[in-house]
């Protein structure tokens, strides 16, 4: 995992800031645009300077009241966005933080939004430099990063995006995960969190939190590697290649949002592909079997074994006279029994919501012509067969 920290966050000049950072061991820097205006140094020194110092410029922010303006600012508006761009080539990033509009004259119209910062996206696209918007806690018209969101889905351009800020998201009291499951067509579905020690993690995780991998999956995993930790009872996958090994292990689906924790030994290049088939396949089940619980009564997830009934059947009870019965006769007349026959069955839906019956059904059985009668008010759950007369 890649860590970056934004310029703003500590006090100093711009180069003692770089400096800094490198020390700290980040990898990239967002630089903000005041500590740019407030620097002697260039846009192609500063540059050079995180190069030196073994840092990426991963984003330039905050690029200020722009969608939702009236027409008459526009091009004024793209020509400071161009200007913008031109210095980003200089810097080497390819990123711009477009924060939300808290501009009195601004317009509240998501359509409107939504345009403007299309023409942005197209702009930076000349450029090859993308838009992230974000909605400021304190934003004139978008103050909520789902209301951002929705404007970024009206725009549709691939160049704009959204960021997500947690302290503009936090101030607010919002729940992030929980919020992300109920929008509707975003694309943030599994999100995955490194760490140093995924054995330690799993081992400090609740079980039932925890994807279960099936057995089979480790007998195969036992038989190609001789592995130091239990992966059985932690519900690890693992590969490995030419350059070091991978770890990993997936929560279950909370909404729609599931979370995926990973470990790189060496520099192990790829993502653990090969087990996805695996994960979507118990991931497909988990789903179906939780939808089944979702529509089955409890009363039919019994965990008493089924058994089949006997034959002959038992002789019917008596029906109520003021209650329906279901009564199911052969389609063809014949006396002799054959292997597999028709039925029909009329049947009195058990749906109170439904019409009190419902059409024929037919399938296949292998008894001799037979009726079959019960009452709806016999305490016993399906209707009992009789022998035909």
């Amino acid at each position: 995992m890649r860590t970056s920290i934004a310029t703003v966050s500590v006090g100093g000049t711009l180069a003692e800031k770089l400096t800094a950072r490198a020390a700290a061991g980040f990898d990239g820097v967002e630089i903000f645009e005041n500590d740019l205006l407030a620097s002697p140094m260039p846009p192609a020194e500063v540059r050079a300077r995180a190069v030196d110092l073994g840092l990426s410029i991963d984003l330039y922010q905050p690029f200020r009241d722009f969608e939702g303006m009236p027409a008459d600012l526009l091009a004024a508006n793209l020509r400071r966005a161009d200007h913008k761009f031109r210095l980003m080539r200089q810097l080497g990033a390819d990123l711009l933080l477009v924060c939300s509009n808290v501009s009195p004259a601004a317009i509240g119209s998501d359509e409107l939004a939504a345009e403007r910062l299309r023409s942005l996206a197209s702009l930076a696209a000349e450029y090859g430099i993308r838009i992230a918007y974000e909605a400021l806690a304190w934003g004139r018209h978008v103050d909520d990063y789902l209301h951002a969101w929705r404007i970024v889905h009206l725009a549709d351009h691939p160049n704009l995006g959204t960021c997500l800020d947690s302290f503009h998201i936090l101030s607010r009291g919002s729940d992030l995960v929980l919020n992300i499951t109920q929008v509707q067509g975003i694309p943030t579905q599994h999100i995955a969190l490194a760490c140093d020690d995924l054995v330690a993690t799993a081992r400090a995780l609740p079980s039932d939190l925890l994807l279960e991998i099936p057995a089979n999956y480790h007998d195969d995993l036992d038989a190609r590697y001789d592995l130091p930790f239990d992966h059985r009872a932690l519900g690890i996958m693992y590969d490995r290649d030419d350059h070091g090994e991978f770890l990993h292990l997936y929560t279950i689906t909370i909404g729609r949002v599931f979370f995926e924790l990973v470990q790189r030994v060496g520099g192990y290049q790829g993502y653990g592909a090969v087990n996805a088939p695996v994960r979507l396949a118990v991931q497909h089940s988990s789903s179906t079997s939780r939808s089944w619980k979702r529509r089955t009564p409890k009363s039919a997830r019994s965990n008493e074994p089924w058994t089949w009934p006997t034959w002959p059947p038992p002789p019917p009870s008596a029906p109520s006279p003021n209650s329906p019965s279901t009564t199911m006769t052969p389609t063809a007349s014949s006396s002799n029994w054959s292997p597999s026959r028709t039925f029909t069955e009329a049947s009195t839906s058990v749906n109170p919501r439904s019409s009190p019956t419902s059409a024929p059904r037919s399938w296949t059985s292998s008894p001799a012509s037979w009726k079959r009668a019960a009452s709806a008010a016999n305490s016993t759950p399906r209707p009992t067969p009789s022998t035909s007369t």
